[in-house]
């Protein structure tokens, strides 16, 4: 019999470790890029290749990730996938050259969107539409948690044991909730289908809808303008007049917090309101904050930090309740779709500063990303529905 923890509290507690698992190691280079450019001895602009890696990597493996937890399990593919994550998190800390670490970055991506998609159509699965909301928020709140807790770790290691280290113990707190997931998380109720209609054809169905392409465009510039952000924090936070260490550089991601408690309370508003009225309003609180990011103090910088990530963390929550609200058939495919097109937007993203940092430092980093936000806005306003006229309910 399989061994459960079987208590009120225990699959929201369940429901937001999926959220960290998923995205644990995304980012964990982020507050390591100078030490990482010191490490392999490259430029440092050059380091936040690693970033894209991982984001392409979860790009192309996005669209195939549903399928398997519509064969195998929603439950069974989160946790195998979690545990096996763990593996290429380890050996990039033995990595013998750059060439080889970014190879072991692009297997993590590949890896990450089994966890993902089972995740979301976990949820999709398991809960009612009025319960949707509340419960995806907490499952962002998870995601929040683990995009904090993916560069904080790092940041705070390194400054003890290398970056090598940090990517040792990133390994064994994936191997840890891996562990927690299979304990606390109740098996579904979702039937495992063994056949069903091909890849294509379900693409095809689903590409019909405009409401789902517009979702996907929303999720790609949220994540665009996210990691075009962050990349391009701890390169500034990494050279004069700040020069931090990893250490510093990752406490300022402390900042991520505001966004466990918004994202659940936010998407307590979207059946009163609507989800693209909450989504504007929240992207709007994004832009505020990389208005603030151009006043030279430190403290202004983080609090605009602070506006602009929990605006899009909001974001991410509707985002993802919107498209659940919408898909009837096919989920868990086209929460796939949904990341695919989410983390090519996160490629381009942490492309970007790699690019216009030797030219326009921060404040060319931070122009782009404030156009890609407002893009997103208008796109999500114009472009969504309100559910309920649509006859989803």
């Amino acid at each position: 019999m399989q061994t459960q923890i079987q208590c009120p509290d225990v699959r929201h507690v369940s429901l937001a470790l999926c959220g960290v698992a998923a995205f644990l190691n995304i980012y964990t280079p982020q507050p390591l890029l100078n030490e990482l450019a010191q490490g392999f001895g490259i430029h440092l602009a050059d380091t936040t290749v690693c970033i894209s890696a991982t984001t392409l990597g979860i790009a192309i493996a996005a669209p195939f990730a549903g399928g398997l937890s519509d064969r195998f399990g929603r439950k069974r593919v989160i946790v195998l996938a979690t545990a096996l994550l763990a593996l290429p998190t380890l050996l990039c800390a033995f990595s013998a050259s750059f060439q080889v670490f970014v190879a072991l970055r692009l297997v993590q991506g590949l890896l990450i969107p089994a966890i993902f998609s089972a995740a979301s159509a976990y949820i999709g699965d398991e809960f009612s539409s009025q319960e949707l909301p509340s419960k995806i928020g907490i499952y962002v709140s998870g995601t929040t948690c683990g995009a904090l807790l993916g560069r904080l770790l790092p940041g705070w290691c390194a400054a003890e044991w290398g970056w090598s280290g940090a990517f040792a113990a990133s390994a064994a707190v994936t191997l840890l909730l891996a562990f927690l997931i299979h304990l606390g998380l109740p098996a579904e109720k979702f039937v495992v289908r063994a056949h069903g209609r091909s890849t294509g054809n379900a693409v095809l169905s689903l590409m019909r809808d405009a409401r789902l392409v517009i979702t996907l465009l929303v999720g790609s510039g949220l994540l665009l303008s996210q990691v075009a952000i962050f990349s391009g924090v701890s390169l500034l936070l990494a050279v004069p007049p700040y020069q931090f260490g990893p250490r510093a550089i990752s406490s300022i991601y402390a900042i991520f917090l505001a966004g466990v408690v918004a994202a659940p309370v936010c998407s307590r508003f979207v059946p009163w309101v609507s989800h693209r009225a909450v989504i504007v309003v929240a992207l709007c609180c994004s832009v505020f904050g990389i208005a603030l990011t151009q006043l030279p103090p430190l403290p202004m910088l983080i609090v605009g930090l602070g506006f602009f990530s929990t605006g899009i963390f909001v974001c991410q929550a509707i985002a993802n309740s919107y498209l659940n609200s919408i898909v009837r058939q096919d989920r868990a495919l086209a929460i796939g779709l949904y990341l695919s097109c989410y983390y090519l937007g996160g490629t381009v993203g942490a492309l970007v500063p790699g690019v216009l940092w030797e030219s326009f430092r921060w404040p060319g980093i931070s122009v782009f990303a404030l156009l890609a936000t407002v893009a997103t806005a208008l796109v999500a306003w114009h472009g969504w529905q309100p559910v309920e006229q649509q006859g989803v309910h």
